[in-house]
């Protein structure tokens, strides 16, 4: 019996100190602090908009972090013989956990540019949220808004009947496309 609370005394105390020495807040270490998220983002005419984002930054060590990073995303489109759209986030990041626990809340702010691979567009991407940090991973719930322009060719067609059609380009009008929605992310912070 006395073995057997000394086994158990001995299991909390090193249980308790390994608690004491493992870090809190890896927002709350000053230096370089890089990043990976994936997530995505539920848009009405789109469906579920899936990607994975990196940042790379400096946090101060008093929960504030800016950085800058980028990321590749997806979703399905079907216009014009091209079935999918991939576009490439380019942002400033911005975030500030509150405690320097292992378990914090935070807010954060993500915005810049959208880059349109498939049409070959630019636009912008700004992505408010809130979470929670929990060691070294961060979950996170936020509002993404996104737009995004390209050039489209505009048609000048010429004939009589079927078969005879003589199209050329005629000029070059504007295209985009753009939403918003709820997005969801997972990140762990090296």
């Amino acid at each position: 019996m006395i073995k057997s609370k000394l086994l158990l005394l001995l299991a909390v105390s090193v249980l308790s100190l390994s608690m004491k020495a493992q870090e809190k807040n890896v927002f709350y270490k000053k230096g370089y602090a890089p990043s990976i998220e994936i997530g995505g983002t539920f848009v009405d005419s789109f469906g579920f908009r899936p990607e994975v984002l990196t940042s790379h930054g400096y946090c101060f060590g008093n929960g504030l972090y800016v950085g800058g990073g980028l990321g590749l995303g997806f979703e399905h489109w079907t216009i014009r013989e091209r079935e999918n759209r991939f576009f490439v986030p380019v942002f400033v990041d911005l975030k500030y956990s509150f405690l320097n626990r292992l378990a914090s809340p935070f807010v954060g702010i993500k915005a810049g540019a959208m880059l349109d691979c498939t049409g070959l567009g630019i636009g912008y991407m700004v992505l408010p949220s809130i979470g929670v940090d929990i060691w070294r991973f961060s979950l996170s719930l936020g509002f993404q808004n996104y737009s995004c322009t390209y050039n489209v060719p505009t048609y000048n067609i010429n004939g009589s009947g079927p078969g005879d059609i003589d199209a050329t380009i005629s000029g070059i009008g504007k295209g985009g496309f753009g939403g918003a929605g709820v997005k969801i992310g997972l990140s762990y912070n090296f």
